[in-house]
Parts: C-alpha cells; sequence; structure tokens
C-alpha cells in the first residue's frame, strides 16, 4: 500500500509511487466521507501519542504537571470524536458502532469525568476546605484554604480511555481503508479519457475568524 505523500507548502510530494505518479483530484460522497473520518483519525492518533508517550530510559519522569496535562489532552480529543459540532463534525463518530456494552459503560463513565471534572471542574468547591491556624492561647495565627483533588492521570479509568482510543483508531483506520478501496476500484472502472484527465489539486489554506462565520484575510 502507497498513501505516502507530504506536502511542501502548496505542493504533494509523492514518496514511495512508481515513476510517472500523479495527483489527481477527486470530489464525491465517497471522498467527503474520508474527510470526515480523517478529521477523527487526527484527533485519535494525537491522543494515543500523549497517552503512551514514555520518557527516555534514562532521562526520568515526565514533569507530573506536563504528564497531567496530556492525559486531559488526550481525552478531551477523544471525546469530542463523539460529539456534533459545525462542519464535519456534524456527524460525529457513533459509540454504538465502536464499542461493546461494557465498552459504551467505560465511554460513558469517561465522558462524564470529562464534563464534570475536565472541562468543567465540579469537583473544585466540595474539595476546597478553608480553615483557620490559631495558637495555643486562641489567637488567629494564619487563614488559609487547602485544595483537595485528584487529576484525571490518578482516575482508575485513564487505563480505559488508552483502551477505548486504540479500539477507535482501529476502527477508523479499517473504515478509512475500505473507502479508499472502493475509490480506488471506482476510479478504475471510468472511461480511459477520465482516468487521463489532469484534474490537479491547490492547496490554499485559508485563515478563517474562529469567533465568526467568515473567512479573514491573512497578512
Amino acid at each position: 500500500m502507497y498513501r505516502q505523500i507530504r506536502q511542501d507548502g502548496n505542493v504533494l510530494s509523492l514518496d514511495g509511487y512508481p515513476d510517472g505518479a500523479a495527483v489527481h483530484g477527486i470530489a464525491g460522497p465517497l471522498p467527503d466521507e474520508i474527510k470526515r473520518l480523517m478529521v477523527f483519525a487526527a484527533d485519535l492518533r494525537k491522543a494515543l501519542e500523549w497517552l503512551t508517550n514514555q520518557p527516555v530510559p534514562g532521562e526520568g519522569k515526565l514533569p507530573e504537571a506536563i504528564a497531567e496535562a496530556m492525559d486531559e489532552a488526550a481525552l478531551l480529543a477523544f471525546c469530542r470524536c463523539f460529539e456534533s459540532t459545525a462542519g464535519v463534525r456534524l456527524r460525529p463518530l457513533k459509540a454504538k458502532k465502536i464499542f461493546n456494552a461494557d465498552q459504551r459503560a467505560s465511554f460513558d463513565r469517561l465522558r462524564t469525568i470529562r464534563n464534570k471534572v475536565v472541562a468543567h471542574d465540579e469537583q473544585l468547591t466540595g474539595a476546597l476546605v478553608p480553615l483557620m491556624v490559631k495558637s495555643k492561647e486562641f489567637h488567629a495565627l494564619d487563614a488559609l484554604c487547602i485544595y483537595l483533588t485528584a487529576p484525571f492521570s490518578a482516575f482508575t479509568e485513564r487505563a480505559n480511555l488508552l483502551e477505548l482510543v486504540q479500539i477507535a483508531h482501529d476502527w477508523v483506520e479499517a473504515e478509512c481503508n475500505r473507502i479508499f478501496d472502493r475509490i480506488t476500484t471506482e476510479f478504475d472502472a471510468l472511461p480511459l479519457e477520465v482516468r487521463a484527465a489532469d484534474v490537479r489539486i491547490t492547496l490554499t489554506p485559508e485563515a478563517v475568524d474562529v469567533f465568526g462565520s467568515k473567512p479573514v484575510s491573512s497578512r
């Protein structure tokens, strides 16, 4: 299987393909489905990298704050694959198609943790304890507040997250390969004059105002 392609600025470079191979732009329902799935594939690959990142032997552990941040980022990236927003995410992944009943129970638990602990910290108030430090003569020495909480990295569900990310990643990859095979089969069935047409693509990244719907100019 080829699919080794690099983007150099606005130019696509092919690696490992036969001499004379060229890029041919395609459009339609199947390419649109590939675009949809590749968004989720990118999120799941990042989540896997963050969860499986290990320090080089002999160089010690990752700083605790960085390890916690990577675990939380992985949880957020995973969960958004199953949430409907704008663009290609109008049709998110469906947990029922990917996970069995036990895995869906773990998925629901992880999504609750994402919503109540990571994205919106609802454990915060209950874990804050205001205290007064007083002397033996019962005079105030200090007022303080302790924060008792546990990061997602310490949750037993972190292991479930790694398992579900891997399962979802493999499912998306299999779906992409299935659709790629359909695309190539259907292309080879087209008349020669269609297959020989010079259908080029141009990469023109466009800056978008994330707070609105209109593109903004790049300077």
